[in-house]
């Protein structure tokens, strides 16, 4: 049973003249039954509500020594509000229809109007936060999108509180019928808790499963729920080690106070903790929409990491060999800087010497030895010894891994692709049933 605010609602057949959406008194409704009738009037309420016009004069009310009124606004602000002219007082639509206990008895805004309107804001936002008003609100968008999809068969689930039984679920039967009003463990706050109790079932398994594979990744999103609290999705992809294959699974939410980078990174660190993961084993991070590190604002173009490093291995064959004629190349480089500054009437000088110097290069020779040995050798060197530890030997042995980039499989052949790849794999020894893996799913 449930009112229905401004609505015509009748057990029998509603004459051609009855209008849907009038003015007349809020009524009741009850029946064991599920009709495309009752459906119907279910989404009318949902959808066709009667709004007052912005012109409409409120019913002023007395409280204290003060009056007030209801605002037509308040119907802006709040999608589920609705107002009933003949009851003269608002109601949350989603809660008429949907709310079936909020911890305690429902009252006002479900069973009766609210009429009282002097902290009118603050009792509809607090309204918005109860539990029982986020189940109904779900509630109402799940039926909306399976009506208007004609979805049937999910609309009667959702709606028929006595499905189960129907079905023949004789232990359920027995249990309702046997059990005290307040024992029948199907008010809202014991469903939320059987939920969360197969959640951590749930989330346990994965974990164990991750932990058998010990390297992990996380993914994480950005989300708002209907209640507008802001969260963070967080997913983990991992390698189902008995039988080889990727896994990405949804580990839970997370409740995010502030959006900035330090504070998502605490925070997963601290859920990830939590739920018994190591951040240690964590080998990656995905997060999605991060316009920062997008080539589109910021000008970063896409790097073919093989050609850099052919490219890198090219200038530094380049450097090698003017290092062992250094002298020869150095002459013609002092030779041109001569001839400029001479142009400019300038005069190349060594920097002031003394007898004892111990912080920095203390040559007392000509301008090209000094610039010789103390700059031209030690730069040249800098750079080759740079260039040979950031692309040495072994990345030439592990770029073969960008194979398991998609757009690079057409730069390996078959033999080549495998080969190349699980021939760099012993360098990642506690990685390599991961690797398999992203072969044998690739």
């Amino acid at each position: 049973m449930y009112p229905l605010f401004n609505l015509v609602v009748k057990k029998q057949k509603c004459s051609e003249e009855d209008d849907v959406v009038n003015n007349n008194p809020c009524q009741t409704y009850e029946d064991d039954t599920i009709s495309a009738k009752d459906l119907e009037i279910r989404y009318n309420c949902l959808k066709f509500t009667w709004e007052p016009p912005v012109s409409f004069a409120f019913p002023v009310q007395l409280e204290g020594n003060r009056t007030s009124k209801f605002q037509h606004k308040y119907l802006q602000l709040f999608p589920w509000l609705a107002y009933s002219k003949d009851k003269q007082g608002a109601f949350c639509k989603w809660c008429v229809i949907f709310a079936n206990s909020g911890g305690g008895p429902l009252g006002k805004l479900v069973k009766i109007p609210m009429v009282k309107y002097k902290h009118c804001l603050t009792d509809l936002k607090n309204h918005a936060k109860t539990d029982y008003h986020l189940l109904s609100a779900q509630r109402a968008n799940d039926f909306l999108h399976n009506y208007e999809t004609g979805n049937q068969k999910s609309v009667n689930v959702l709606l028929d509180n006595h499905n189960r039984i129907e079905t023949g679920d004789s232990d359920l039967i027995t249990h309702l019928e046997t059990s005290k009003k307040n024992c029948t463990m199907i008010s809202p706050t014991i469903q939320n808790e059987i939920v969360e109790a197969i959640r951590l079932v749930i989330q346990n398994k994965i974990v164990e499963r991750v932990k058998t594979s010990k390297l992990y990744s996380i993914l994480c999103d950005e989300t708002t729920d209907v209640s507008t609290v802001e969260q963070f999705t967080l997913c983990v992809r991992y390698v189902d080690v008995p039988n080889c294959v990727i896994l990405e699974d949804f580990l839970g939410f997370i409740k995010m106070e502030s959006t900035t980078g330090i504070a998502i990174a605490t925070a997963n660190q601290n859920e990830l903790e939590n739920i018994g993961l190591t951040f240690e084993n964590l080998c990656g991070q995905g997060y999605d929409g991060d316009s920062n590190m997008s080539g589109v604002n910021n000008g970063s173009k896409k790097q073919d990491l093989s050609k850099a490093l052919a490219d890198v291995t090219v200038v530094k064959e380049s450097l090698e060999a003017v290092r062992e004629d250094i002298v020869s190349y150095f002459k013609n480089i002092f030779n041109e800087v001569t001839s400029i500054a001479t142009k400019v009437n300038v005069e190349i000088k060594t920097p002031r010497v003394c007898g004892r110097q111990t912080n920095r290069v203390n040559i007392q020779s000509s301008p090209e030895e000094y610039y010789h040995i103390s700059i031209f050798i030690p730069f040249l060197d800098n750079i080759l010894l740079q260039l040979q530890t950031r692309f040495n030997q072994q990345l030439k042995e592990v770029i073969a891994f960008e194979g398991l980039i998609p757009a690079n499989f057409s730069a390996y052949n078959r033999y080549k692709y495998a080969y190349s790849i699980l021939s760099a794999a012993p360098l990642y020894e506690n990685a390599l049933i991961n690797l398999k893996a992203e072969l044998t799913m690739w």
